[in-house]
């Protein structure tokens, strides 16, 4: 790769290799240095290479593999009387029909579209206050909605990486709230086999001072991980087996070279509380039966206790406890905490019009019959068209309930790194929660 004067080392965090400058990127869907490269042609070309991954012929080219997966998945539904996947998958969760799912994601969409635009036109007058002449394009999203964010809100988020040192947000944070909540205490082992030296053992104590499970902590991003974060059960919980849970919860954080500490986002932060929740989840889990155990609840059931163990990552008790300066242990200052917390709802039409679009295009696939399935050559075509025809009806009537594809519509969006993976309706996984 050519070398780019003004590529910011400390930002970007690329590494020199003989000589050259490498911009590693992640497998997720977003880039994290689009927020920060300068350079408009190294942000287009690093969100191009990231697209088209998966989709350029060879060995890597995965597209017969999805075909492949959405027609055997449209066979068995169909072999098991439904007509489509989706219909299958859904009888057994909340929504339970196509019809039901296909009307909620429609009814988000217009209004989601329309903050979408309303911020798309923020990111395009701060562009050319900067003086880019050129209408703002996917890959410039990240980086001038955070010159957005800092004017507005005041405040940079790398300044609040040095409150969040990720053991302190560990054990000052996610494992005291657990103990104030619910009585848990965790002792690290050392003397157990782990299956990457970056990952880390607890025991989980009880209330009552009785074991009640393990904890694995794998939090480091490295090039055979998947993307995102998620929990798992190793072990489930059954009183029939007598087995205790063995729960992980794996993060994609980035290791910081020897020596230096490890200092999350916000967005991490509360990661780690929301992936923590799936393992408490698992960790309470009292059933006779392990098919039952831990998070093999209803698909739409699992993120709801993760979603409540995100608010206490900013509940005054337990903030203050872990967000100190990680060199003077200096507790963050107040005004920057309520900036933060301020600008919670920001970028909020381009976060939900994202994981629409991301729905959108799930059942898109997932109601088709297998007749109907592209084959390799179709799928981006489809995947396109799809997206693009759920995008027209949303936008032409703003007050209708049509589905619509909202992040593309801002033709500007991209997509950005997923928090949760979460499996496909058909992976019949309980074992595993994003």
């Amino acid at each position: 790769m050519k070398r780019w004067p003004d590529l910011p080392r400390a930002k970007s965090r690329p590494r020199r290799l003989r000589g050259q400058f490498l911009i590693a990127l992640r497998n997720t869907s977003g880039q994290p240095p689009l927020a920060s490269l300068e350079n408009r042609d190294l942000r287009r070309r690093v969100m191009e290479a990231s697209l088209a991954r998966g989709s350029q012929g060879g060995e890597f080219d995965n597209r017969t593999v999805v075909s492949r997966i959405a027609r055997l998945r449209a066979e068995r539904a169909a072999l098991l009387g439904y007509p489509n996947h989706a219909a299958y998958s859904l009888e057994r969760q909340t929504a339970r029909t196509v019809g039901a799912v296909n009307e909620r994601l429609a009814s988000l969409a217009p209004a989601a579209v329309a903050n979408a635009r309303r911020e798309a036109a923020d990111l395009q007058a701060i562009a050319a206050a900067g003086g880019l002449d050129h209408e703002v394009a996917a890959w410039d999203w990240a980086y001038f909605t955070e010159q957005v964010r800092a004017e507005r809100y005041a405040f940079d988020t790398a300044a609040l990486r040095p409150y969040f040192e990720m053991d302190n947000v560990l054990r000052n944070g996610v494992f005291h709230a657990a103990n104030r909540l619910y009585g848990l205490t965790f002792q690290e082992r050392t003397d157990l086999p782990v299956y990457h030296p970056d990952v880390r053992v607890f025991d989980v104590i009880d209330a009552d001072g009785e074991p009640l499970a393990l904890f694995l902590a794998d939090f480091y991003a490295r090039p055979s991980k998947r993307g995102g974060a998620w929990m798992s059960s190793f072990v489930s919980q059954s009183d029939l087996l007598g087995t205790r849970p063995v729960v992980a919860n794996c993060l994609n954080v980035p290791k910081p070279p020897a020596g230096e500490p490890t200092l999350l986002t916000f967005d991490e932060v509360e990661t780690m509380f929301h992936e923590f929740g799936h393992a408490l989840h698992g960790f309470f889990s009292a059933v006779r039966y392990p098919y039952f155990s831990g998070t093999a609840v209803p698909r739409d059931f699992v993120e709801y206790p993760s979603q409540v163990n995100e608010m206490w990552a900013t509940w005054p008790e337990v903030l203050r406890n872990y967000a100190v300066h990680h060199e003077t242990g200096e507790p963050m200052p107040g005004d920057l905490l309520d900036k933060v917390l301020a600008s919670e709802t920001f970028n909020q039409g381009f976060a939900t019009t994202e994981y629409l679009a991301a729905s959108l295009l799930d059942q898109a696939w997932h109601q088709l019959a297998a007749d109907e399935v592209p084959d390799a050559g179709g799928v981006v075509a489809f995947e396109t068209a799809a997206l693009d025809a759920a995008g027209r009806r949303a936008t032409a009537a703003p007050t209708s309930r049509t589905s619509g594809a909202a992040a593309t519509r801002p033709a500007t969006t991209p997509t950005s790194g997923p928090r949760c993976w979460t499996p496909t309706p058909s992976s019949g996984s309980g074992r595993a929660a994003g």
